[in-house]
């Protein structure tokens, strides 16, 4: 999944790269992760837009776009839903705590 991270990749993709069906996988990530295909793969974008937000300048826009989002707006409220927080206040929030604030 990661080396993928910045592509749209969908359950049947991952299943035939693991040469397995994408009704076991499924079932797989139920049954070990807890969560959805989908699920997981919002999580692991969130993941590295963290990273983006927090170790570069990139605007919003440019994350968004990197993550195969469909528009800023809607990374901005992926984002916010997953992690409680907007993008730009999470940027905000470790560029305070980098200078000691």
């Amino acid at each position: 999944m990661q080396k993928h991270i910045y592509e749209k990749v969908t359950a049947g993709e991952l299943a035939a790269e693991a040469g397995i069906t994408p009704e076991y996988l499924s079932t797989l990530f139920s049954e070990h992760l807890g969560c959805s295909i989908p699920q997981y793969i919002a999580r692991q974008k969130m993941l590295e837009a963290k990273k983006l937000l927090r170790f570069t300048d990139k605007p919003l826009s440019e994350i968004a776009a990197l993550l195969g989002y469909s528009s800023q707006s809607y990374f901005q409220a992926q984002f916010k839903k997953i992690r409680g927080i907007t993008p730009a206040a999470y940027r905000e929030k470790c560029r305070k705590g980098a200078r000691g604030e």
